[in-house]
């Protein structure tokens, strides 16, 4: 069975997050802010509305804190050799979240918003591969 692209997507938007802030030492607050900054960089390109913009930004809290501890009980260190094992560990319950993620969303998005939301993850997801292997 082919995982759904959208699917990958976030899931690229969670590793990234984790990842590419660079959270060597396992400071998942630090982890955590920086994430919430990146989502920020790109939030006014699925112009929400003040209702939604508050109600986007508790289900973006509330995945957060999921992926912290996630990542957390799975002692995912980002920088470390052993980070990749760990991710991969970590993955069926990231995926859970991810999941989760885009259905509260879609409940509160336009699909033209939630289209704009899966292009940002793509966007993010692509960036993060750049970061990652030096790739332009």
């Amino acid at each position: 069975m082919r995982t759904p692209a959208w699917k990958i997507a976030i899931a690229a938007v969670g590793l990234a997050m984790a990842v590419a802030t660079g959270a060597a030492g396992a400071d998942y607050g630090a982890l955590k802010a920086r994430a919430k900054a990146r989502f920020a960089e790109h939030e006014p390109r699925l112009a929400l509305s003040v209702a939604q913009k508050r109600e986007v930004a508790q289900l973006i809290e509330a995945s957060l804190d999921r992926r912290m501890a996630i990542l957390q009980k799975h002692r995912v260190e980002p920088g470390t050799k052993e980070a990749a094992a760990a991710m991969k560990a970590a993955m069926p319950e990231i995926e859970a979240a991810n999941i989760e993620l885009r259905a509260g969303l879609a409940k509160i998005l336009s699909p033209d918003q939630l289209k704009t939301f899966d292009t940002i993850a793509e966007e993010l997801r692509k960036s993060m591969f750049a970061e990652l292997t030096g790739a332009k």
